[in-house]
């Protein structure tokens, strides 16, 4: 076959699959075209790789979980005083909706927060802080671990790394409007006035501990150590201070055991009720779901009524918490009116029940 008509053929046939290509992509709807469509976030071999990844939403490509949504609606609900139980069907499904919009918001935020991440340090202590809280929310180690790869994080290091930059969000916000925001005595005491008994002293521990964590290990075992410990206490050959610089509780085994003045909102429900009605200055073995501890209720005092001057510096630091935040979710939704493009969400894998 000659060149030129060689050539001609080949001219043709590409001619002919370009056409067919475009007519497939722009007129016909053909094989090629549905197959594109199907792969995008809306399509349907998208829709059902995240149903099998447990996907809800994508923003900017990254994952949220199912069980992540999950999680931050009771923590959201929580905070009103509910559960998903007490809502009907509808309501938890709007209220899935709104703990959503926050993970996205939040995942969009942190794309901008990376941008300055050098400018917002945040340290070591900072993390172990917010990962002994993180801890404190589930039943037992396994539990959240479990809950951790449902999410899609395979290690502790990864769960840091999140915690870190959530943190750094934070800082980001703060920093942000920190400069713009004052606060008047006539709005804080307004504040004070709308919301009365809020800032009354709650009931308040002053408590002490040893601890031993019984994850991987017998706790039988680790409750024999600790009571030949408590006995030694208890009989003047050990003292509590000293015997506390073998505890696993990192933060307090320096102080000698010292946990400071403690309300039940910052203890986890089982430690609390474990320690709510323990005599003064009489150690005690307690068991938590961490672990064995030995507690020591030093001092005690109940609820006290407070005036707005007692309260001042806390009600200012409220109000100022209440305009930062109304800024940062106005700053939120700016950012999600400009980057529209990059979110996706899979309304039909939310749960509507």
């Amino acid at each position: 076959m000659r060149p030129a008509k060689a050539f001609t053929i080949r001219v043709f046939a590409y001619s002919a699959a370009l056409l067919y290509l475009a007519a497939d992509l722009f007129w016909l709807g053909g094989p090629i075209s549905q197959k594109l469509r199907d792969r995008q976030p809306g399509g349907a071999d998208a829709i059902e790789t995240a149903r099998k990844s447990g996907v809800v939403a994508l923003v900017f490509g990254k994952p949220i979980y199912l069980a992540q949504l999950e999680r931050a609606t009771i923590e959201r609900l929580w905070l009103e005083g509910k559960t998903l139980a007490d809502l009907p069907a509808p309501d938890r499904h709007k209220a899935r909706l709104a703990a959503l919009s926050d993970l996205v918001d939040h995942e969009l935020l942190r794309t901008k927060v990376q941008a300055n991440q050098n400018e917002h340090p945040v340290t070591e202590a900072e993390v172990d802080a917010s990962l002994a809280r993180f801890r404190n929310r589930f039943p037992d180690e396994a539990t959240m671990l479990a809950e951790l790869a449902a999410e899609g994080i395979s290690s502790e290091k990864e769960l840091r790394l999140r915690l870190g930059a959530r943190l750094q969000q934070l800082k980001y916000i703060q920093a942000l409007f920190a400069d713009e925001v004052t606060v008047t005595d006539e709005e804080a005491r307004e504040w004070f006035e709308a919301q009365p008994g809020k800032f009354d002293l709650p009931p308040r521990l002053r408590v002490r501990h040893i601890f031993f964590a019984t994850l991987g290990k017998n706790p039988e075992e680790i409750r024999e150590k600790l009571q030949t410990l408590a006995d030694a206490i208890r009989d003047g050959t050990a003292k509590f201070e000293e015997a506390a610089a073998n505890s696993d509780d990192p933060s307090s085994k320096s102080k000698g055991g010292d946990l400071g003045w403690l309300t039940a909102d910052r203890l986890p429900a089982d430690f609390h009720s474990a320690i709510a009605d323990l005599p003064l200055n009489q150690p005690t073995i307690v068991r938590t779901k961490l672990g064995w501890h030995l507690v020591d209720v030093t001092d005690r005092r109940p609820a006290a009524p407070r005036s707005f001057d007692e309260a001042r510096a806390e009600v200012i630091a409220a109000v100022r918490s209440a305009k930062i935040d109304e800024r940062s979710r106005a700053h939120r939704e700016a950012i999600r009116r400009t980057e529209t493009i990059g979110i996706h969400i899979y309304h039909s894998l939310i749960p509507t029940e």
